[in-house]
Formats: C-alpha cells, structure tokens, sequence
C-alpha cells in the first residue's frame, strides 16, 4: 500500500492524487507528517471543489518538487489504506478518520453504490467512533452539487427517450450540451444513474447525437 522502507529513508516525499484519490492523499499526508516527514501533494488532475473542506487541500500543486526523492501514487483503495495503518499500529486521528469517510464516500458514490458491503459499512462505523467528521463529509460531496448539473439534467430529460416498454432509456447528448450548461460528461454519467431508478427501467444508454448517434456508455441495473 505504501513503500514503509522508502518511506523510512526518504527526505521528501511527494503524494500523487486525483478526484478519487484525493481524500486518501489527505489522510497519509497527515499520517506522514507525525513521521517527520517533508510532505508534498501533487495533482494529477483538477480537484474538485467539493474537496475544499479536507486537510491540505490548500498544499495541492500541479508540479512534483524538484527536491522529492520519493514519489508515491495514491489509489481510491480506501479500506486498503485503513488496513495499512491499522498493520503499523498507527493511531487514526480526527482528521485522517474525516479524509478516509470522504475517500468512501467518493468510491461508493455516497454510500448508494452497488459495490457496498459489510466491510464497508463496518468501516464506516469505525470512522465514525474515531470521530470523523461524517456530517461535513455528507454536506460538501453529497448536497453540494453545482448548478451546472442541475442545468444538464433539464436538458437530458427533455432529450430521453424510453423504448422497449420503458425498460430502456435512451438519453441523447451533444458538445453543445455542454457548451450551454457548463457541465461536463462526468455529470452526464452521474445522471444515468439516476434515471437507472425509475419504475421498470432495466438500462440507460448514453447517445452522442453529434457523432452519428454513438453509443458512449451503458448502465445497466443489477438484479439477481
């Protein structure tokens, strides 16, 4: 999970992160400052905003420091990296409890995924004990969703169509689409999953009306 014996003998180290990432790098740069260590955060990509509220987000930057001897990419494992600490003895603070519930709740889209199960859920429950901040969390990356989405999502399901009995919906999307809403194809996929709850809908197919109507993705509903 992460390289303890480079850890050990590394005089900078710099934490590599993205959107699904990032709560887990907040969480070991907190963990690697009460090991001493000159800690850096670098993003991969532009983090959301929704972040804004977790530790270090105001330490990200865009480039790896030239003095870094040791670069470490951070993953969206988040149980993984409970685990790792829980192996090293290492006490989990307030704040690294707070950064690890936000990395789960990033991974398992406001706990509403279909991916969750009891070792989720018990890890939830722990966070929670080590007094995470779980309310914070919900209100910044589960309530806070922009405008633009809300925008998308007028235009989407003026342009869906259902077929095969309302079991499908077809939803078609265009560049201009997000030209006017200032939303992006990220909040196109969030929105598929969303008409995935309605009554008798079995799939959501995303449709790009401007490219000869090509299919870009496909979410289907789980059923046993």
């Amino acid at each position: 999970m992460l390289p303890i014996e480079d850890i050990s003998s590394a005089q900078h180290i710099t934490l590599k992160a993205g959107n699904t990432s990032f709560a887990n790098a907040s969480a070991m740069y907190t963990y690697l400052l009460t090991q001493h260590k000159k800690v850096s955060l670098c993003a991969s990509e532009d983090i959301e905003n929704n972040f804004s509220f977790l530790p270090w987000y105001d330490k990200l930057r865009k480039s790896i420091p030239s003095s870094t001897d040791l670069i470490i990419e951070i993953s969206s494992d988040t149980i993984g990296y409970v685990h790792y600490l829980d192996a090293h003895s290492v006490k989990i603070n307030k704040k690294m409890a707070t950064a690890l519930y936000a990395g789960l709740l990033k991974k398992y889209e406001n706990l509403q995924s279909l991916q969750l199960d009891g070792m989720v859920f018990a890890t939830v429950n722990r966070l929670i004990e080590l007094q995470a901040e779980y309310q914070l969390c919900q209100s910044f990356l589960a309530y806070n969703v922009p405008l633009s989405v809300f925008r998308l999502k007028a235009t989407l399901f003026k342009k869906m169509l259902l077929v095969d009995e309302a079991s499908v919906v077809n939803v078609y999307i265009c560049d201009e689409d997000f030209k006017t809403t200032g939303a992006t194809l990220k909040d196109a996929r969030n929105i598929m999953k969303e008409l995935l709850t309605l009554v008798n809908v079995r799939k959501v197919v995303l449709i790009k009306s401007d490219e000869e109507n090509k299919i870009i993705q496909e979410e289907i509903r789980f059923e046993k």
